[in-house]
């Protein structure tokens, strides 16, 4: 696999399967998890990091062991940071530029908190959802956590 490209100066990789040239940053996430645990100011660093490189003009590749989850999730954190995009927005564009649709809920929720993002924003109390696919990976870890927030 080679460097998916979210924009032509935002992408994500396997960190073993590209080669850094001259005018790249690697933004490195291998040292987070792909579960909870990660902490949001080391989060909120590596979108610092990220969102200073594309403002100084060079092409940034975030990359984790296998370009899934931690860089796709960090990614769209630099998205959002640097275009000035709702969280929500910009994991929308990672998704659609990547292909990547396996991306787990742990490290979305982390960087949606390293961006001071509220995850109940715009839900009122007395709202109802109803969820499609709940008996699957993800609507299994999603209802649970809407039943409590």
């Amino acid at each position: 696999m080679s460097i998916r490209w979210i924009t032509p100066q935002l992408g994500t990789a396997p960190a073993l399967q590209f080669e850094v040239a001259d005018d790249m940053q690697v933004i490195d996430v291998r040292d987070l998890v792909d579960k909870g645990g990660n902490h949001v100011d080391t989060v909120r660093q590596k979108i610092a990091a990220g969102s200073e490189s594309l403002r100084s003009g060079r092409r940034t590749i975030v990359c984790c062991d296998y370009g899934i989850s931690r860089s796709n999730a960090v990614a769209a954190g630099i998205l959002a940071r640097h275009a000035s995009l709702p969280f929500a927005e910009a994991a929308r564009r990672v998704v659609a530029a990547t292909g990547e649709t396996e991306v787990k809920l742990e490290p979305l929720e982390v960087v949606r908190r390293a961006l001071g993002e509220d995850p109940t924003r715009g839900a009122g109390a007395g709202d109802r959802i109803v969820v499609t696919g709940a008996a699957g990976s993800i609507g299994r870890a999603l209802v649970p956590r809407l039943a409590r927030d």
